[in-house]
């Protein structure tokens, strides 16, 4: 007549797919004929924090659930038919239906979840708790469906697993956080997701529309993935946004961005990786091809800043035009024009072109004034405490080609005043009153003419004095004077 749970909390874990669900004060009251072979089981539960756990990913966590379920249960082929089922996840509204069939050595399985008349909010509301403030300060509206199938067997010893397909579709969506009168709006999302036998190294994405209007903006994209490794990847990307208007419409916390951006991005093929011999016994990974590419991009006006610091890096700006005609990686060509960001009185501008990644054609002009104090004003640095003045000047232009001994064109200096360096992790003594300069020159771009000034470099560890100047010239047949004055106690 009647089964009951009271407050109680049910583990379940299948190592072989592997899956682990934990339920926290599940009240359950199911009431079904148990002396028949083949019964309905009338099921009504209320769970106050379910978890799903598939291959080590958090798909729900801390979710409230409320399910009223009928189960048709066969005892004589040890099998389950879902034959309706109404549940709620925190508020999202789900109907569940299906059938689970026990084997003998193992079990075949036909899931099928979907959302019925379902908003953006309701679905949002299943992101993990650390959003809930997030979710109330955001008004979504939008029709949304989901649809998530498991289907085939599961034979663990024949390594047999069943099949996992997603369907997501967002239309006329928006986004406003805190009452914003300019929100992002007719939000479309129509993508999928295949896992075929749970193996990752099967799994297609594609995602044919991905597309928002922001103010006088616009994000459009689309891509297509097959594999982890090698993965194959084809997608594009066009963009117009005003950041501040998109960090005002998402409500971003963590920190706070301008500027107005643009970006074009169409790619195409395979990305891989191989191990590749150095010497007789050492191997490394290296990238063995990519997709070809064609990226352009331009920001100005730009400006970031991390909530929990007092500066941001103001005036970013950049124009960016790389590409790779063929999946050969060494022949990646990029250009970065017009770089510029700011701090205070600290800055970095300039532009540097590679032409590609075998010889290095260069053409760089970049400089850049930094106090070493004042970086922890605007990045994040908790384990080491710097100071100083730093001062770069970096021009050069031709190849870098040692086998030809050609070195670029340069002219570039490189000079810290009074710096200082101290681990706050560990009780160490800091480096201190630190002088470096260093001039680089190649006037014709050759190994021959190379010269490397290293002009007194000094610094200072517990009151004890390091001196130290060099001077390299000619690289084909190397001269060089080096003179160090001092001590170092190496404890």
């Amino acid at each position: 007549n009647k089964i009951i749970f009271i407050d109680t909390d049910l583990t379940y874990q299948d190592l072989s797919i592997p899956v682990a669900i934990n339920l926290k004060k599940l009240n359950y009251l199911g009431q079904g004929d148990l002396t028949s072979s083949i019964f309905d089981l009338k099921t009504h539960a209320d769970i106050g924090s379910f978890d799903f756990n598939l291959d080590g990913v958090n798909y729900l966590q801390s979710k409230p659930v409320q399910a009223d379920l009928i189960t048709r249960i066969n005892t004589e082929s040890l099998s389950l038919i879902f034959s309706k089922n109404d549940l709620k996840i925190k508020n999202l509204p789900l109907s569940f239906e299906g059938h689970f069939d026990i084997l003998k050595n193992g079990y075949e399985l036909d899931f099928n979840l979907k959302t019925k008349h379902t908003t953006l909010q309701e679905v949002v509301s299943l992101l993990p708790p650390t959003y809930d403030h997030w979710i109330q300060d955001t008004k979504m509206s939008g029709n949304t469906e989901i649809q998530v199938s498991l289907k085939g067997k599961h034979i663990a010893n024949e390594n047999i697993s069943p099949d996992l397909k997603v369907h997501v579709e967002i239309s006329e969506g928006t986004i406003a956080h805190k009452g914003i009168t300019d929100p992002i709006k007719n939000l479309r999302l129509v993508g999928d997701i295949q896992l075929p036998q749970l193996h990752m190294d099967s799994l297609k994405v594609q995602m044919d529309t991905l597309h928002f209007l922001l103010g006088n903006g616009f994000f459009d994209a689309r891509a297509r993935t097959q594999g982890i490794e090698p993965v194959w990847i084809s997608g594009q990307m066009n963009t117009k946004l005003n950041l501040q208007a998109f960090d005002d419409a998402i409500g971003l916390s963590k920190f706070d961005i301008r500027g107005n951006l643009e970006l074009a991005l169409q790619a195409e093929g395979q990305y891989t990786t191989g191990i590749q011999k150095s010497g007789l016994r050492q191997r490394k990974q290296v990238i063995t091809s990519i997709p070809k590419f064609n990226l352009k991009s331009k920001l100005t006006n730009g400006y970031i800043k991390l909530n929990e610091l007092p500066e941001g890096v103001d005036r970013i700006a950049f124009n960016l035009d790389a590409h790779a005609k063929d999946g050969i990686w060494e022949n990646v060509y990029f250009t970065m024009s017009n770089i510029n960001a700011e701090v205070k009185d600290n800055f970095v501008r300039g532009k540097i072109s590679v032409g590609n990644l075998k010889n290095f054609p260069i053409d760089a002009n970049f400089q850049a004034k930094l106090s070493l104090a004042e970086i922890q004003h605007f990045y994040p640095i908790d384990s080491v405490e710097l100071k100083g003045d730093l001062n770069v000047d970096f021009k050069a232009a031709g190849t870098y080609e040692p086998a030809k001994h050609l070195f670029p064109r340069t002219q570039s200096s490189l000079e810290l005043k009074n710096g200082y360096v101290k681990y706050l992790l560990y009780p160490t003594l800091p480096i201190e009153k630190i002088n470096v300069q260093t001039l680089v020159s190649s006037p014709r771009g050759s190994f021959r003419d190379l010269s490397v000034q290293v002009l007194p470099i000094r610094f200072e560890i517990a009151g004890e004095q390091f001196y130290l100047d060099a001077n390299l010239n000619n690289f084909d047949n190397l001269k060089y004077r080096v003179h160090s004055k001092g001590s170092l106690d190496l404890g």
